[in-house]
């Protein structure tokens, strides 16, 4: 049983029927959100009963990360009252259900008060269905593939936002043979003179006969909306008391509910749709899906807009049983009706949180661990400390960068000079899920060539600075011991641990001595580097920044025991580091 609040179209008819004056017919739409129409089982030729969501949000929001990255919403339809048309024929009697039904779906951000700006969902294979890529209106039974009853009918990806159409038509069915939807191919009916699969984003459905184009229309000004549901039927089988939609079966042996008119199967009467009689159970009678992947966090309203024109209910003179159509001789069983009311007008809200934030590497530095530069200290500095040449982060060479995937071949950027080897790395850590940990790291010795499996190699400092790094992120300190990670290319890969999306691996190198001597794919070290720290001398007076590639003991001095370091450890092509490229 559904609740939602009363308006003043209800007053008024409950005011009617107290002064003894025929009542309105009346259709009632009541949207929901978060039921289940098990899509898998549709997928495999069953017929599974839709599980009801909700029609009241206002006590809690319904909120996405609950229900995976799609909202299902649904419509339940209900009819009642006395068709009100003096002087006509179908004057005072009930309106005994639904002939045709026509309503749009508007989905609206909340933050901006604007309809949102998407249409269909885009859809790609996965598997043996086809999924949403991303945001927008789709159906996960008519996904346009082939599987299942549903793709039977109209396999064609342009649909992939259709309604799918489901009741279930008698309450006490026992197996999936007496779960009959609208649309199915039912030999008993309804016979439909079209059951429309509409699309956003003004594509044009198609017909249960497969007899209407699907026309692809870009036109930004139908976004967020679902336009254009009709859903009637031409005629019923009248060979037996089934009208399809509606009260299914009008006689006390048979008193089960569809959706439509309640009767109570002894003094059939006019009924009022906002409070069905006791037992009646009401069914969604359409559903489809919303993909949230990526939608911007935050709440939203979906609204059910209802045709008043293309709403007719069943008049309450038509012969049900009957050897041939003829409608009690009517000629038509469908009139207007007189009111077409929506039971939670102000729509239902959903919430889709904020993307979660990726863990980022926002920064990548090497650092000459004890030089000059950090006080000359092997330990890792717990915290930064005010001034100059006072801790690990003074002595970053800002002209120093790892060679990443895709660079191609390494340059002077990807390796040091430092005669002490790489010995510090320090990576910026942003959006981490986690406090990063030394096994969240790889270090492989791929020697000079860059070409070896590996050698491990451990760290002999690792620490976390909070808060340390570029705008706040979490600065990671790694050192190594001095003199051991020489004169060859170091293979980095830091896996997902603390939140990256993909593992990454990156790589440096030393070359002891050297100041970008190459010679082809060798990095030399030989006079020209000797010769380079005698002609870019710095002294006690004239101290030499960090990144002065030619003072290669990191003293901040550039003098004799730079030319002698570079003389004494000379490396030819036979021994050298060589440059190694990352396309």
């Amino acid at each position: 049983m559904r609740s939602f609040k009363l308006v003043a179209a209800v007053a008024m008819l409950m005011a009617a029927v107290a002064f003894g004056e025929p009542n309105e017919s009346i259709v009632v739409y009541t949207l929901e959100l978060g039921g289940n129409n098990h899509a898998d089982l549709w997928e495999n030729n069953q017929y599974p009963r839709f599980t009801q969501g909700v029609v009241d949000t206002s006590a809690e929001i319904f909120n996405v990360e609950n229900n995976g990255d799609d909202v299902t919403w649904a419509v339940r339809v209900s009819v009642g009252g006395l068709h009100s048309n003096p002087g006509s024929f179908e004057h005072g009697y009930p309106a005994l259900g639904a002939a045709n039904l026509v309503f749009d779906l508007e989905l609206y951000d909340d933050s901006t008060g604007q309809l949102v700006a998407f249409g269909a969902a885009p859809l790609a294979p996965q598997g043996t269905e086809n999924v949403p890529t991303g945001p927008g209106f789709w159906s996960s039974i008519n996904d346009g593939d082939s599987h299942g009853i549903r793709g039977a009918i109209a396999p064609d990806i342009l649909a992939n936002a259709a309604f799918a159409i489901g009741i279930h038509n008698k309450g006490d069915a026992a197996g999936p043979n007496d779960w009959r939807t609208l649309i199915d191919p039912a030999p008993d009916g309804p016979n439909f003179d079209y059951g429309w699969y509409p699309t956003a984003n003004g594509r044009g459905g198609v017909d249960i006969g497969n007899t209407k184009e699907i026309v692809e229309v870009d036109d930004p000004s139908l976004n967020g909306r679902l336009i254009g549901f009709g859903a009637g039927y031409k005629s019923y089988d009248y060979t037996n008391y089934r009208p399809g939609v509606g009260k299914l079966y009008i006689d006390n042996d048979n008193p089960d509910f569809g959706f439509g008119a309640f009767f109570d199967g002894v003094t059939p009467g006019w009924d009022d749709p906002l409070n069905p009689p006791a037992g009646a159970v009401e069914y969604a009678v359409f559903e489809g899906q919303i993909s949230t992947k990526g939608m911007p966090g935050g709440t939203y309203t979906l609204k059910v807009v209802p045709s008043a024109e293309g709403t007719n209910v069943l008049h309450g003179l038509v012969l049900w049983k009957s050897a041939t159509p003829d409608y009690s001789g009517l000629g038509s069983f469908a009139v207007k009706a007189n009111q077409v009311l929506v039971a939670n007008p102000d729509g239902l809200k959903f919430t889709v949180p904020a993307p979660a934030q990726k863990a980022q590497i926002v920064a990548r530095h090497i650092f000459y661990n004890n030089s000059y530069y950090d006080g000359n200290k092997a330990a890792i500095d717990p915290a930064p400390i005010a001034g100059a040449n006072n801790d690990d982060a003074d002595a970053i060479d800002p002209s120093k960068s790892p060679l990443m995937v895709g660079d191609g071949q390494a340059t002077f950027a990807n390796w040091t000079g430092y005669t002490k080897g790489i010995n510090g790395l320090i990576y910026d850590v942003k959006d981490a899920t986690r406090a990063p940990e030394v096994g969240d790291f790889q270090f492989l010795d791929i020697t000079r060539t860059g070409t070896g499996a590996g050698v491990p190699k451990a760290p002999n400092g690792f620490a976390v600075l909070p808060g340390a790094g570029v705008d706040g992120s979490d600065r990671v300190v790694i050192t190594f011991a001095d003199g051991s990670i020489i004169d060859t290319w170091l293979q980095v890969t830091i896996g997902t641990g603390f939140g990256l999306e993909t593992a990454e691996t990156h790589w440096w190198a030393n070359a002891q001595a050297d100041c970008g001597t190459v010679q082809g794919t060798n990095i030399l070290v030989d006079a020209k580097d000797e010769i380079q720290a005698r002609a870019n001398p710095r002294n006690f007076l004239n101290r030499a920044p960090v990144d002065w590639p030619w003072d290669y003991n990191k003293d901040s001095l550039c003098d004799a025991r730079d030319q002698l370091l570079s003389r004494n450890n000379p490396k030819t092509f036979l021994n050298c580091v060589r440059i190694i490229s990352k396309p």
